[in-house]
């Protein structure tokens, strides 16, 4: 107990840091102005009542109402506002100019858009991007997909938009800028990265811009701690003690500036490896001052004798990922071995064991399907992978394919399928190709 107050204290200390995150998503300021809208049932044509309208990389939203109306008053332009609802397909819109009139909605049921089922023994890979150029990274953008690919010395990087059939719609030379990848910010936004800055992306008429760019350390130290905005707040997690000590907590969307009092969420601790952590780092200050006081500084050899085994190989971070489902949040606590759901701050209301993350071939990933809002997560074979779903009402696993192909990474799963990156080396074939398979 005592050691969980050192720990909670020393997280309030960096509340000031915390809260200067924070702030690098609002919006660049100028004259207020309104956006009204409405969304509705794509199959049925109603008003959907309580649709999240939010705009990318802010915490600015709001809420349809009775009739699928909505009323947003912005604050720059342009922007790309989300129109998300449980069990319908997300959409982004990208708004340039102020519209003249109101801007229509349609939003499909994940059933709809879910293909039909095709029973097969062997799952069929699709390959989506069939041109001789080496995708490097990739990432969804409403019902299209961006590529960073490689073109080769003469032409370089670009960045590509297709469609989900595959059909280049666009592309969007880089120049000699370096190329990072994609980001996909905890508020939405999809964010092109560089060996310089992080700059938004948006979409209007099939053609691909950049803007609102941020140095990309700054980026980093505000981006990677937000994992999650759920109903009224934004969630953060910060690792103190070699990774042993994970703390969520949260911030209320519509705090004003100087008003961003932070609320503690959920503490998992690894009481045991944490201490040991502790010892470890006493250790190193040690040697340290040790080394001060001798005639010639210690070589490698000798501080990797004197390091000890634990900061080698026994500290690696805990792997709690959190998840919004509807109005509650899910932590996959693999330190417990359990699912936990809440719907109030450090109150747990139900746990569900788990025990799929015993497995030594158990790969520390959790994937969730946006759309179909099912959780998955993968295994090592001895030719690549198998991908099995979550039940989080009882916590049991149930294989769905084997992906038996060697170098695969960067894998997505959206609407049912599989998305994945893979370089085919055993035959000289170093080109990476994105590929899906249906799991469903």
């Amino acid at each position: 107990m005592l050691f969980q107050i050192k720990i909670v204290k020393f997280a309030i200390r960096n509340l000031y840091f915390v809260t200067l995150s924070f702030i690098l998503f609002l919006p660049l300021l100028s004259n207020a102005q309104n956006i009204k809208g409405y969304v509705i049932n794509g199959d049925t044509k109603k008003g959907l009542m309580d649709v999240n309208v939010y705009i990318d990389g802010t915490t600015i939203g709001t809420t349809t109402d009775e009739n699928g109306f909505f009323d947003l008053e912005i604050e720059s332009l342009p922007m790309v506002l989300t129109v998300s609802y449980i069990g319908y397909a997300s959409r982004k819109i990208t708004v340039v100019t102020l519209p003249t009139a109101e801007i229509r909605v349609e939003l499909l049921s994940v059933a709809s858009q879910l293909p039909e089922a095709v029973v097969s023994s062997k799952p069929k890979i699709e390959q989506i991007y069939k041109e001789p150029y080496s995708v490097i990274d990739y990432e969804f953008f409403d019902n299209y997909i961006l590529l960073l690919v490689y073109r080769g010395v003469r032409k370089r990087y670009s960045v590509i938009l297709i469609d989900e059939s595959g059909k280049e719609l666009t592309e969007e030379s880089l120049g000699q800028r370096v190329p990072v990848g994609f980001y996909k910010g905890c508020l939405g936004a999809v964010y092109f990265l560089t060996a310089d800055v992080a700059r938004q992306i948006y979409i209007q008429d099939k053609e691909i811009y950049f803007y609102k760019s941020v140095d990309l350390l700054t980026f980093e130290r505000a981006a990677y701690p937000c994992v999650l905005a759920a109903n009224d707040y934004v969630y953060f997690q910060n690792y103190f003690v070699k990774g042993q000590v994970v703390q969520y907590h949260r911030i209320h969307k519509k705090s004003k500036d100087g008003e961003k009092e932070k609320e503690n969420f959920a503490l998992i601790i690894d009481e045991q490896r944490a201490i040991m952590a502790e010892a470890e780092a006493d250790f190193q200050q040690m040697v340290s001052n040790i080394e001060q006081f001798q005639s010639r500084p210690m070589g490698i050899g000798e501080r990797m004798s004197n390091a000890s085994f634990l900061s080698r190989v026994v500290f690696e971070p805990l792997y709690v990922p959190i998840f919004q489902l509807s109005d509650t949040l899910i932590i996959f606590n693999h330190r417990m071995s359990q699912i936990e759901f809440y719907q109030t701050p450090e109150t747990i209301f139900k746990t569900v064991p788990i025990i799929y993350s015993q497995d030594k071939k158990w790969i520390k990933e959790i994937i969730r399907d946006e759309e179909t809002q099912e959780f998955y997560t993968l295994f090592n074979t001895r030719w690549g992978y198998t991908v099995q779903r979550i039940d989080i009402q009882n916590g049991e696993t149930k294989d769905l394919i084997e992906l038996e192909r060697a170098f695969v990474n960067n894998i997505k799963i959206k609407g049912g399928f599989l998305y994945f990156l893979q370089n085919d080396f055993r035959n000289n074939d170093v080109i990476s190709k994105l590929q899906k398979v249906r799991i469903e």
